[in-house]
């Protein structure tokens, strides 16, 4: 599925995931396969532009991960910091603000506590996009300054260009 999202073939890359999928309820383990091949279908469906069933399967996932950590058993906190990050930047890019806002303090805080910089930096960056279009500036630009100074450390300037045309947009 992976391969085949990365190729640009995302109708090839559903079909694998779901059967990745159907592969892990069948196998009846711990859930986390589940859970990650959710997340999966959720990223093709943001990718495409199909913003409900996006949502639906980023909350699946979610879904998923905090049933684990109620029945006590080990979750993996960075794939659900990774899914609560997504959810909030496919409600982001749908302008639900108010929405997206709980997503990113959440993972914000899981990404912080694992020490994961990079997730922490997109966090930073997001939050920083999500305060610009509420129009409370000193906040964006307060996470967008810290996010590229993460960025910058770790050469990923690729992030770094789309966080600076929205600090261009507030000099504007």
């Amino acid at each position: 599925g992976s391969a085949l999202r990365m190729q640009g073939n995302l109708d090839g890359a559903l079909e694998a995931y779901f059967k990745s999928l159907e592969l892990a309820i069948i196998a009846r383990n711990t859930g986390k396969k589940e859970a990650i091949a959710n997340m999966a279908i959720g990223d093709v469906y943001s990718i495409s532009g199909a913003h409900n069933n996006a949502v639906k399967y980023y909350s699946k996932c979610i879904d998923i991960y905090r049933k684990l950590s109620e029945s006590l058993k080990p979750v993996d906190s960075l794939n659900l910091a990774t899914a609560l990050f997504n959810a909030g930047d496919e409600y982001l890019t749908q302008d639900s603000l108010k929405v997206a806002l709980p997503y990113f303090k959440e993972s914000g805080n899981l990404f912080e506590h694992l020490g994961y910089t990079a997730g922490l930096a997109y966090n930073l960056g997001n939050m920083g996009m999500l305060y610009a279009k509420q129009g409370d500036d000193a906040k964006a630009m307060l996470n967008i300054n810290k996010a590229v100074e993460i960025l910058e450390e770790a050469q990923d300037y690729y992030a770094i260009s789309e966080y600076l045309t929205y600090m261009s947009d507030i000099y504007l």
